[in-house]
């Protein structure tokens, strides 16, 4: 509540490009502490949703990089969908070669139902990507596929990815489970 020990108090390496956006710093905390705790669903919406009333009052500029991609993380983990898009599309709009940011536009693509946008977006980066980001484009591609009914290239797609030696990764884990997941989906 005392803004002046805020600041004196997240003072550190860790802070770095949040100075001055404190506030929502400590509201994503929160939120993450929450959602670790295995809280009702309702619970965590409502954290991360508190996280993104934060970061609505400070106007955070594309310029400041870090934390407006952390804002449109915010916004898609509270599941404001149509501001991650417009989030998505200012930072984009000042850095149209962010293939991180892209990604994530995917995702909220998604959200929104726009399975082809997704897949055109999905389809003009996925060989941008690099390392584990480009596992999430192929997974995020294959689920807008089956989004538009196009069964057969999300199958060869998603059994391209498994094929990969990178996906016996420990931290391929969850992605490999969720496009095996995919995979059944389709049989």
């Amino acid at each position: 509540k005392d803004d002046a020990r805020l600041v004196i108090a997240s003072a550190s390496d860790f802070v770095g490009e949040y100075m001055g956006y404190e506030k929502m710093l400590v509201a994503i905390y929160k939120a993450d502490i929450i959602e670790t705790s295995g809280a009702p669903e309702p619970e965590i919406l409502a954290a991360w949703s508190e996280a993104a009333d934060q970061g609505a009052t400070y106007k955070i500029p594309v310029e400041k990089a870090e934390p407006s991609v952390r804002y449109l993380i915010v916004l898609s983990a509270a599941k404001r969908w149509p501001e991650a898009q417009a989030q998505a599309d200012r930072i984009l709009k000042a850095d149209p070669k962010n293939v991180d940011v892209k990604r994530r536009k995917m995702k909220v693509l998604l959200a929104l139902n726009m399975p082809q946008d997704a897949a055109k977006l999905g389809e003009s980066i996925i060989d941008k990507a690099k390392g584990r980001n480009q596992f999430w484009v192929a997974e995020s591609l294959a689920k807008a596929y089956i989004g538009d009914k196009k069964n057969n290239q999300a199958k060869t797609l998603i059994m391209a990815y498994l094929a990969r030696p990178e996906m016996s990764s420990e931290k391929m884990h969850s992605t490999k489970k969720s496009m095996e997941d995919l995979l059944k989906s389709l049989q």
